[in-house]
This record gives C-alpha cells, sequence and structure tokens, in this order.
C-alpha cells in the first residue's frame, strides 16, 4: 500500500513539473542543440565511425 501512495505523489510530481515547462523554450534550445552541429563535424564523425568499423572488421579475420 505504501508502495502505490509513493508512485502516486512521484507521478503527481513528475506531471507537474512537465506542466509548468515553458515548452516554446524547451524546444527553441532542443532545435538550437541540433544547429549547433555543422555538417563538416558530421561527416568527419561518420568517416570516424566507418574507421572503427573497418578495425574490428580486420581483427576478426585470421
Amino acid at each position: 500500500m505504501g508502495q502505490c501512495i509513493a508512485l502516486y505523489i512521484a507521478g503527481s510530481l513528475e506531471f507537474t513539473v512537465v506542466m509548468r515547462a515553458n515548452w516554446q523554450v524547451e524546444v527553441e534550445k532542443a532545435l538550437a542543440r541540433l544547429d549547433e552541429m555543422p555538417e563538416d563535424d558530421l561527416e568527419r564523425n561518420l568517416a570516424d565511425s566507418e574507421t572503427e568499423t573497418d578495425a574490428s572488421t580486420e581483427q576478426l579475420q585470421p
């Protein structure tokens, strides 16, 4: 019974936090974070991950 009450209280607090958030500001922050990574960094990260994959494949071959 105590766990049910605790979960109800925790859920209510989480709901309150979510409802009080300024979602317009949060969406703008998220979009700004997405725009921070230039295309060059994205391409470099993709190239790095391909290099790591190639290296791990070479280790598996006899």
